[in-house]
């Protein structure tokens, strides 16, 4: 059951990214909304195991977001700045 739901988020992540780079444009828009779900994906995955594996894919989904926001990309939806690029 976790599994499935796990992989229903996973879909709902390219999904949602697809979206949101067809009507903004905006990759680290569409990227942050991904990684939003593909990190949920991750954690309910781990949830269910409990393997290395596991943590170590959720330790890599949280540190390419830390990255995309140290680079100075609002790629959060409530981010500081987000969408007022000047």
């Amino acid at each position: 059951m976790l599994e499935m739901m796990s992989m229903a988020l996973v879909a709902g992540g390219v999904l949602c990214a697809a979206t949101i780079m067809m009507t903004t444009r905006s990759w680290p828009a569409a990227a942050g909304a991904g990684l939003e779900l593909w990190l949920a994906a991750g954690l309910l995955r781990l949830a269910g195991s409990q393997s290395w594996q596991g943590i170590a894919m959720a330790a890599a989904i949280i540190a390419v977001r830390r990255l995309l926001r140290l680079r100075g990309h609002a790629v959060f939806a409530g981010s500081p700045g987000a969408g007022s690029r000047t």
